[in-house]
């Protein structure tokens, strides 16, 4: 059996391990999350008329503003799929021989990094459609009667056409995005400190952070990465925003994955010497 096909196969088996209860209560905490952030509003959902309340009211105060949940904990759920395998792997002393069957570090670090942002797409947006779809039993997605009220926030056309399904479409594409980046700084993280509970605040950590200080030095909102991935703020060219969104999330996470085969690669040549 060659290098690609060894590849393949731990891939493969890698994925498939994924799939166990574990994910089953990560997709629902993540869909509880959203629960959490609009606990007060959430009997209205059922309660109230139909059409007099949107769907759209639960991920705005959720997801765009208000929400403390989905922003800092939905991330560290993210992580619990695939991207505390390495250093729970390193830390029970079978790195080694997965990497002697591989024949690659390289390769072994490539699989994690492929594993984890599976894990955390998948959770976040299973999680996330599944609330949306539940909600949407009781209340529409988005009526007209809330233009008023919606029509200064970023991506409204979305919103206002096709029962604003396309401005769903989006949140959940920024919302695979946030969980893109904030894994791979974890990922990065794991390979640095090898604790699997350091890993898992670390989104958590890194996004409050993040925050803070873009907040204590003023930086203007069309600079703001935070504002960006949670839809506070589009530069008036909503297709246009979402490819700079994009770009730069690709750029950060790939770099962070870069370094992450980086410091795996080295960390084998490390016990080699040591």
């Amino acid at each position: 059996m060659n290098k690609t096909q060894r590849f393949l196969n731990y891939l493969k088996g890698n994925l498939k391990n994924m799939v166990t209860i574990k994910l089953l209560f990560v997709v629902l905490a993540v869909a509880f999350c959203i629960c959490l952030d609009t606990w007060n509003q959430l009997p209205f959902l059922w309660e109230a008329e139909r059409g007099s309340l949107t769907v759209y009211y639960y991920i705005f105060n959720s997801f765009v503003y208000g929400g403390q949940y989905v922003p800092y904990v939905i991330p560290v759920l993210s992580t619990l799929i695939g991207t505390t395998e390495y250093c729970v792997e390193h830390g029970c002393g079978i790195e080694g021989v997965i990497v002697a069957r591989l024949g690659s570090r390289s390769a072994y670090a490539i699989v994690k990094v492929i594993t984890s942002l599976v894990g955390a797409v998948f959770a976040v947006l299973a999680g996330m459609s599944l609330f949306i779809a539940i909600a949407h039993m009781f209340q529409p997605l988005y009526s007209t009667e809330f233009d008023m009220e919606a029509s200064g926030f970023p991506y409204y056309s979305f919103l206002v056409s096709n029962q604003g399904i396309g401005y769903f479409l989006i949140i959940l594409y920024l919302a695979a995005l946030s969980a893109i980046l904030w894994n791979m700084t974890a990922l990065l993280c794991s390979a640095y400190f090898h604790n699997k509970y350091i890993t898992i605040t670390s989104p958590m950590l890194f996004s409050y952070f993040l925050n803070r200080v873009l907040t204590l030095f003023k930086i203007p909102d069309e600079y703001r990465l935070d504002y960006w991935l949670y839809a506070r703020y589009s530069s008036g060219n909503d297709v246009r925003m979402l490819l700079y969104i994009t770009v730069v999330v690709f750029v950060i996470s790939g770099i962070c994955g870069i370094f992450f085969v980086k410091k795996v690669k080295h960390s084998g040549e490390e016990q080699k010497n040591g």
